[in-house]
């Protein structure tokens, strides 16, 4: 989970393809998860929208570091 944070973090700074792939690796065990509860038929549709919906929250919501 740390690791997930400080990749969205330095994606957040850069906007890497290469961060944001790392993000999608971390969480990849979450999507398939999910993947495997849908039809065949809809799978690569649902991989589509999850992987929107992370980019747009990745974007949206900024993780502000406390240093106390």
């Amino acid at each position: 989970m740390n690791r997930l944070i400080k990749n969205i973090i330095k994606y957040q700074q850069t906007k890497e393809n290469d961060t944001f792939n790392k993000i999608i690796k971390d969480l990849n065990y979450i999507i398939n998860k999910n993947l495997k509860k849908v039809d065949k038929n809809y799978k690569e549709d649902l991989k589509q929208e999850i992987l929107m919906s992370i980019f747009k929250v990745v974007n949206n919501f900024k993780i502000i570091t406390l240093n106390t």
